[in-house]
């Protein structure tokens, strides 16, 4: 009514909205902060792509603030191998542990570790797995690569690695021994290998790394590497071309363009074949290189992949 005393509330003042809303503030901090770290954690990005903060004295990226306080500043990994097929396995070691060396980076120099000694539980927790020289894989080992992928962890395939199946002598006479039981259970067992065998390339391991296996080049001259994908981490900032200082064998393959990329491929004269191809399921799980890696033209490769696939 016209004259009436009308009593206006006032809203709450802005320390009030503040400490009612810091709660609420924090915890949606503390969530975008796990997120970042699990995205981080399992690859999905990379530490270089989060936006640098920060004053000037105290960690002004994410990888600094991720190594240094979150996942500790040494890498794990690992290195597979047996004594057939492409590439020196030591040599790689060498080379890894003298790429972090000359970067001034901490690292744990990786475990060598053979074939036939190979199972999921001493690869677990590692962040990368590289295997190399092993042209014949278990079906078991096979199961093994893809639990470790499906735990988070990636791997680095190698030439010629897993193109061949074979039984343990142990797992032979287990199966003969439960065939007096259990009839046709040892013809059932070799069948079973046979089919896996029969399927060529790199056997189930094949959906796993992209690419399917078909031949191995060896010590072939005049062959260089050709960037791809230039906007990957892995060869950013690499020459567009660079040649095999020597005869280099290398492993053909084919790539499925729809589980997989090329970053890089291989030129010999007019024929090309991938060189290095990437696997991300969205995270990089894994990355196929038909070439000794430790024979890599490219100073800058190694390094590079070491900083795009375990970071600290």
């Amino acid at each position: 009514m016209p004259g009436e005393y009308q009593h206006t509330q006032e809203g709450p003042s802005l320390v009030q909205t503040i400490r009612t809303d810091l709660p609420r503030i924090l915890v949606l901090i503390g969530l975008l902060l796990i997120l970042l770290v699990l995205l981080t954690k399992f690859r999905w990005i990379h530490c270089s792509q989060v936006l640098k903060i920060g004053p000037i004295n105290m960690p002004t990226n994410w990888c600094e603030v991720y190594c240094t306080y979150l996942n500790g500043p040494a890498s794990r990994m690992a290195i597979v191998y047996g004594d057939e097929g492409i590439g020196d396995p030591d040599k790689l070691s060498n080379r890894i542990q003298l790429e972090r060396q000359n970067q001034a980076k901490p690292y744990t120099v990786p475990i060598m570790l053979r074939i036939e000694d190979f199972a999921y539980e001493s690869i677990k927790g590692y962040d990368v797995v590289f295997f190399e020289r092993s042209r014949r894989i278990t079906p078991a080992q096979a199961t093994a690569v893809k639990k470790y992928i499906a735990s988070g962890g990636t791997i680095v395939w190698i030439g010629d690695v897993g193109i061949e199946y074979y039984y343990q002598q142990i797992d032979i006479d287990q199966a003969l021994a439960l065939n007096s039981s259990e009839p046709f259970y040892y013809e059932s067992f070799m069948q079973d290998l046979n089919t896996t065998n029969a399927m060529g390339g790199f056997g189930p391991l094949a959906a796993f790394l992209g690419v399917k296996y078909l031949e191995t080049v060896n010590a072939t001259t005049n062959v260089s590497m050709v960037r791809v994908a230039k906007d990957n981490l892995m060869i950013a900032d690499l020459v567009d071309e660079v040649t095999f200082d020597s005869p280099t064998p290398f492993a053909k393959v084919t790539f499925n363009p729809s589980g997989a990329s090329q970053v890089t491929k291989l030129t010999i004269g007019s024929a090309s074949v991938p060189g290095i191809v990437e696997v991300r399921n969205p995270r990089v799980s894994a990355v196929y290189v038909a070439f000794p890696l430790e024979e890599s033209p490219s100073k800058g490769l190694i390094n590079n992949l070491l900083d795009y696939l375990v970071l600290c």
